[in-house]
């Protein structure tokens, strides 16, 4: 789920587009992020100081994407291990759930089912968006 996320895997997109070419995105990136900010800045100043919810919304968004930006690539064995345990949690999941009464034999091999293409679908894609 968090590499599938469109705003994280927009991230390693950009960010592999620009080292392809031999650049970094950051500097750009921190440009923008200071430009928004200081806009952000000025719309707070000409209304008084009264902050919408909005206004919050924008800059936690810009805030969020800024830090994503910064933060170091992944270690590929760290993601692995955390994607293994998470699997892992999910077929114990189901099999407490089938165990205790909670879901059906066919509600429990649906879900086994979805957690096997998760599984997959992560495996072909893995190469996508950490370096290998």
């Amino acid at each position: 789920m968090f590499f599938t996320t469109p705003l994280i895997a927009e991230q390693f997109y950009w960010q592999r587009q620009f080292h392809a070419h031999g650049e970094d995105i950051r500097p750009l990136e921190e440009v923008g992020y200071q430009a928004v900010m200081h806009a952000l800045k000025q719309e707070r100043h000409q209304h008084g100081e009264v902050t919408t919810v909005e206004l919050h919304d924008v800059q936690r968004f810009y805030r969020e994407r800024h830090r994503r930006m910064n933060m170091p690539d992944p270690v590929p064995q760290v993601v692995y291990q955390l994607f293994l345990t998470a699997f892992h949690a999910e077929y114990e999941f189901v099999q407490n759930a089938l165990d205790k009464g909670t879901i059906d034999v066919e509600t429990a091999e649906s879900l086994q089912q979805h957690i096997i293409f998760d599984e997959m679908a992560y495996i072909q894609n893995n190469a996508a968006f950490i370096k290998q």
